[in-house]
């Protein structure tokens, strides 16, 4: 959407892999603040334990992503 937004700003084409690669750190962090600062009270303690796949789900997954 930023890419969108700025579409008229943006003069040099060459400079465009920089601009994308700027703005996305920029909101990645933005994001990782946010989250900091109004962290989630809604997600109980059994959803917040991460489930390891089997091994030959992962690698049935990683196949059909190739």
């Amino acid at each position: 959407m930023a890419l969108y937004r700025n579409r008229k700003r943006i003069r040099d084409p060459q400079r465009l892999p920089a601009w994308l690669m700027r703005t996305t750190r920029r909101q990645a962090a933005y994001q990782v603040r946010r989250l900091k600062a109004y962290p989630r009270t809604d997600l109980s303690p059994e959803m917040l334990i991460e489930e390891r796949l089997p091994d030959h789900a992962l690698e049935q997954l990683e196949r059909q992503a190739m």
